[in-house]
């Protein structure tokens, strides 16, 4: 059996198939598995011993490298079309929501497409789930649903993040050379995250004070070093925290230069990650680290810490108007952020002391 799995993505959303793959591995283990993601994820996927070959290239991808250049669009679609046809894949796992996904695997002879139908962009497959939108439970779980069609039953699910030796390397020179002290002192940061909402993600987010206020009592109660991560996009919030911890010394700014392995690699070092909502709170639950994470506007039932457990805490305010992220859809704020205004940094410290 050869299988496509297909989801163009974020990180957290790439990361919830996991479950999915290791079920069907366990059910067929000489099956061949393919990912066809974004380029941005890919690198997080390749290392994935489950995972026989990964092709990162999304719409958004092309939008944002060629813009109105239709021929350098088409040839890189061309070129993906090439390689997954080559592929000869029996089934495809569709998770894109988008049936120019749909066309592209019929076209290239899958025979048997399994997915989602949201408003009806589902026609082009031949097994598939009517949604309106993931409301009533985490996505992994309407992940593994799809499962119900190939009679394979789902085994205890749990996300999994797997890092090279390359990245691995460079982490423990990291530690040894620049960061200093014992690598269990860590406490991971991420004030930024978020990032698939674009232009909206300061919605998702606390306001760089309160993280910063978090970090000083960390850093006086259990004398810990302080990584504050983030990429390009994430550089204000992070130089906002930085800037008002009181500590320098027990403080790094790891951004923006690295890579998103390298990141899991030096996150998998960290004894917790305090972060927004976003896709470094998926990767830090893969990784086994204990998380805090602040959701606003999205509901943590849908897109929170999976499995559930003791060690990934998330705060969130008792706002009547929250989530209001629902359908696929955010609803333009009209309360000036409470859900996420009304959470109070004492409250957040005293979840990690709990933790730590």
């Amino acid at each position: 059996m050869r299988i496509l799995l297909i989801n163009p993505f974020g990180i957290g959303d790439c990361l919830f198939t996991t479950p999915l793959i290791s079920a069907i591995k366990k059910a067929w283990p000489g099956s061949f598995l393919g990912f066809w993601c974004n380029e941005r994820v890919a690198e997080l996927l390749k290392p994935n011993p489950k995972i026989d070959a990964v092709w990162g290239l999304s719409r958004g991808d092309i939008k944002r490298k060629y813009g109105n250049c239709s021929f350098g669009a088409l040839k890189s679609w061309a070129n993906l079309y090439r390689e997954i046809k080559k592929g000869k894949f029996d089934t495809t796992f569709d998770f894109s929501l988008d049936s120019r996904y749909g066309l592209l695997s019929k076209l290239a002879g899958i025979k048997e497409r399994i997915g989602f139908d949201y408003k009806a962009r589902g026609k082009l497959l031949t097994k598939r789930i009517e949604i309106s939108g993931y409301n009533d439970k985490h996505i992994v779980e309407y992940y593994l649903q799809l499962l119900g069609f190939l009679n394979i039953k789902p085994i205890e699910p749990r996300l999994e993040l797997f890092i090279s030796n390359e990245p691995r390397s460079w982490a423990e020179k990291f530690v040894k050379n620049e960061a200093g002290g014992n690598p269990e002192s860590f406490f991971g940061v991420c004030p930024g995250a978020g990032e698939s909402w674009g232009k909206d993600a300061g919605f998702k987010r606390l306001e760089p004070e309160k993280f910063a206020d978090v970090c000083n009592k960390i850093i006086d109660k259990f004398k810990v070093k302080v990584l504050i991560f983030g990429n390009r996009q994430d550089e204000k919030a992070c130089n906002e925290v930085y800037a008002n911890i009181k500590d320098k010394s027990s403080a790094l700014k790891i951004y923006p230069d690295f890579t998103l392995s390298q990141f899991s690699a030096l996150l998998a070092r960290c004894k917790l990650l305090l972060t927004n909502d976003g896709g470094p709170l998926h990767m830090a639950v893969a990784l086994g680290v204990k998380t805090v994470s602040i959701f606003g506007p999205v509901s943590e039932i849908v897109y929170g810490p999976y499995p559930a457990s003791e060690n990934h805490v998330v705060i969130k305010a008792e706002v009547e108007c929250r989530p209001c992220y629902q359908n696929f859809r955010f609803s333009e704020c009209e309360k000036d952020k409470q859900c996420l205004s009304t959470i109070k940094s004492e409250n957040i410290f005293s979840t990690i002391e709990r933790l730590l």
